[in-house]
């Protein structure tokens, strides 16, 4: 019998997997020493492992996306003399979330986790205001939406811009969502009131409507959606980052149903924030799309945006 230099015998075939770990295991009868190579689609190498003496590695934080791992049998001390591979192609997809509703009670406090490193978890919160009915009369309460996740570097992210600090609770009261020492966030000054600022920040974005959109562009020669919104913040005196991924991590998260006129909304791709508009009421909001097109007013429940739309942020500043 021949003798064996490498093979790949676990994934046995071509594997889709939505973990974002790999077991890999290998024999080989000649060599005891290998790296394992992982490239991405496009051939760049995402990661790379060296291990002696096994014929098995755990292969962590892979990001959905489509990739081939190598096994390569090394001289022992050297990287460079490589004797044999073996190779096998593996799918990350996203995970379907898990999700679970809770609908609160008056007075009712919930406090979000957001992530479990021992179980490899990311959770996330929307909060959404709903009609219920207590002793055949209808009373609003808050329903909170918990999105369960698997904890790819991308679900991070996204988890890591939700506030860590906030209570819900179950009244539609807004002066009862707190922070973590019992004080009112609208006391306290952290929200913009769509009477006044808000409808400010839109008045603002409507003097540049029509102004083409241009990559990386910040003045009126054209702006990128980023680019636009922190324009007219700062004409109103708030500073904002610059690009929409760091935009998103500024402000108090915002419901769908509780949107304001000049809330920031933000759309996704794969849990990566790639777009954000000023939202100007009634379902609209005011944004430059992509080249070719100019600023302009546009709905976000539009098939496009409403698949991609991942929540809204509520921009304050410090008074004083």
């Amino acid at each position: 019998t021949a003798q064996n230099a490498v093979s790949i015998t676990s994934p046995a075939t071509e594997l889709v997997t939505d973990d974002d770990h790999l077991n890999i295991e290998w024999s080989s009868d000649l060599y005891s020493c290998f790296i394992i190579d992982v490239y991405d689609e496009d051939g760049k190498m995402a990661l790379t492992k060296t291990v002696t003496d096994t014929t098995s590695a755990n292969i962590k934080n892979i990001e959905p996306g489509k990739y081939s791992i190598h096994v390569y049998a090394i001289r022992r001390g050297s990287k460079e003399i490589i004797k044999a591979d073996s190779e096998i192609n593996v799918e990350v997809r996203l995970p379907e979330p898990v999700i679970t509703e809770y609908i609160l009670e008056d007075g009712e406090k919930f406090f979000p986790v957001y992530e479990d490193e021992e179980m490899g978890l990311v959770y996330f919160y929307d909060e959404d205001i709903i009609d219920t009915d207590i002793n055949g009369k209808k009373v609003k309460r808050k329903k909170i939406t918990q999105k369960q996740v698997k904890a790819t570097d991308l679900y991070k992210l996204l988890a890591n811009s939700q506030q860590k600090v906030e209570y819900f609770t179950g009244s539609a009261n807004h002066d009862l969502l707190v922070d973590e020492n019992g004080i009112s966030l609208y006391n306290r000054g952290m929200f913009i009131e769509s009477s006044s600022l808000g409808r400010a920040i839109v008045a603002e974005a409507e003097k540049y409507l029509g102004i083409p959109y241009l990559w990386g562009g910040t003045t009126t020669n054209g702006f990128d959606c980023s680019g636009l919104c922190q324009y007219v913040y700062r004409n109103l005196g708030i500073n904002i980052s610059r690009v929409s991924q760091s935009q998103y991590l500024e402000g108090v998260p915002v419901s769908r149903d509780e949107l304001q006129p000049g809330d920031l909304v933000f759309f996704q791709k794969s849990g990566n924030v790639h777009h954000v508009g000023i939202y100007a009421g009634g379902g609209m909001m005011i944004h430059a799309p992509h080249t070719g097109t100019v600023i302009q007013y546009q709905s976000i429940d539009t098939p496009y945006y409403a698949s991609q739309f991942c929540g809204g942020r509520r921009i304050y500043h410090e008074e004083g």
